[in-house]
C-alpha cells in the first residue's frame, strides 16, 4: 500500500468515525429532548459542537463529559446502557 493510499484510508476512517459519532450524539440529544431534559440536551449539543469542530473550548476530558451526558439520559429514559469493553 502506498503512503498516499494509507493517508487517504486514514482520512476516510476519521471522517467516517466523526460521522458515526455525530449520529450517536444526535440520537442522545433527541432522547434527552424527548425525556424533557433540556440540560442534558444542551450538554450533548455542546459535545456535538466539539466533535464537529465548531467550538474551541473543550472540557478537561471530552470522553468523561460524554459518558456523564449519556448516563444522565439513560437514567431519565430507563433505557439500558450498553457497556463497551475494549
Amino acid at each position: 500500500m502506498s503512503i498516499e493510499a494509507a493517508r487517504t484510508g486514514y482520512s476516510a476512517d476519521v471522517e467516517e468515525n466523526r460521522y458515526l459519532m455525530e449520529e450517536r450524539l444526535s440520537d442522545v440529544a433527541n432522547r434527552a429532548r424527548e425525556a424533557g431534559s433540556i440540560g442534558d440536551e444542551l450538554k450533548t449539543l455542546k459535545v456535538l459542537a466539539m466533535v464537529q469542530g465548531l467550538t474551541k473550548t473543550a472540557p478537561e476530558s471530552t470522553l468523561s463529559e460524554l459518558v456523564k451526558v449519556i448516563d444522565a439520559v439513560v437514567a431519565e429514559t430507563d433505557a439500558p446502557r450498553i457497556e463497551v469493553t475494549e
